[in-house]
Formats: C-alpha cells, structure tokens, sequence
C-alpha cells in the first residue's frame, strides 16, 4: 500500500502546473468580475459573466487536458468565492 499506490495512481501521474495555473486564473478572473460590477448591484450580469468565463475554461480544458472534475471542482470554487466577494462589495460588509 505505500509507495506503490503512489506511482499508480492517476493523480500522482498529472502535472500540477496547468491545474495551477487554471486555480490562479480563476481566482484573479473571479476578483476582477466582482469588482467590475461592484456598482452595478445586478447579481444576473456577474453570474452570466462567470458563466462566460466557465465556459471559455471548459473550452481552454481540451487543449490542457486537465481531469474534468478538477475543473469542475475550480469552478464551482470561483463560482463561491465571487458569490461572497460580490456580497462584501455590494453590502460594504
């Protein structure tokens, strides 16, 4: 179970620089959304933005060839972090 498992698994095998890079775009992606509209008080344009920028990462995705659910799993990680970024800017809490 020790360092066998290590060498055969699927994850162990993947480059981390590209999953990386993905979580760092995302996160500057999702802070620059929120900002942007931060005087705008529409959740509809951020979310649809996002939805933009989901989509673009998904198609970025084919060229990558990071795990889908790693991307899926950043996503939704950026999809949370905006909700609350876009909540501290448009409630000044």
């Amino acid at each position: 179970m020790g360092a066998d498992f290590l060498t055969e698994n699927a994850f162990a095998q993947m480059d981390s620089r590209p999953i990386l890079a993905l979580f760092f775009v995302t996160l500057i992606a999702v802070y620059l959304i929120a900002r942007t509209y931060k005087n705008h008080y529409e959740m509809n344009k951020v979310l649809k933005t996002y939805a933009l920028f989901a989509l673009g990462i998904l198609l970025l995705n084919l060229f990558l060839g990071i795990k889908i659910a790693l991307v899926i799993g950043i996503i939704l990680m950026g999809l949370i972090v905006l909700i609350f970024r876009s909540n501290t800017y448009f409630y000044g809490r």
